[in-house]
């Protein structure tokens, strides 16, 4: 592992709805540590914030709205913070989301999966990091 790759800081991800969002999560967790990133055991303690749900399930989409309003008090706090969301949710109602939660940073629909190191990678680079 490189020096730089060493540095990269923490992710966390919260994972709603199905099995197919948690193995993708998994599949995203997988790829993060492959390029760097080290995974935080809870959202206090990470660098970044990934939220990945299903448009399918509305239950789903409530409680990832819901957390999403809460993780922007601690974007308040910790500027450097990144927001994210992927998934289905993200695909099929990306713009909405921005502008329903400005504090997002990230969003990745589901054919950007394997594009999320790559892209937190350039946010960390246009903020200075």
């Amino acid at each position: 592992m490189s020096e730089q790759a060493q540095t990269r800081g923490r992710f966390f991800i919260r994972t709603y709805g199905c099995q197919m969002n948690e193995r993708d999560s998994q599949s995203v967790a997988a790829l993060l540590i492959e390029e760097g990133w080290e995974q935080a055991t809870s959202m206090e303690d990470a660098d970044i914030i990934l939220f990945n749900t299903c448009s399918v399930r509305d239950q789903a989409e409530r409680k990832a709205l819901g957390k999403m309003g809460m993780t922007a008090v601690l974007k308040k706090d910790r500027p450097d913070l990144v927001l994210g969301v992927m998934g289905c949710m993200a695909q099929s109602r990306g713009a909405e989301l921005l502008e329903r939660v400005p504090s997002l940073d990230l969003v990745a629909g589901t054919q950007q999966f394997h594009r999320v190191p790559e892209i937190l990678g350039k946010l960390g680079s246009d903020s200075g990091s």
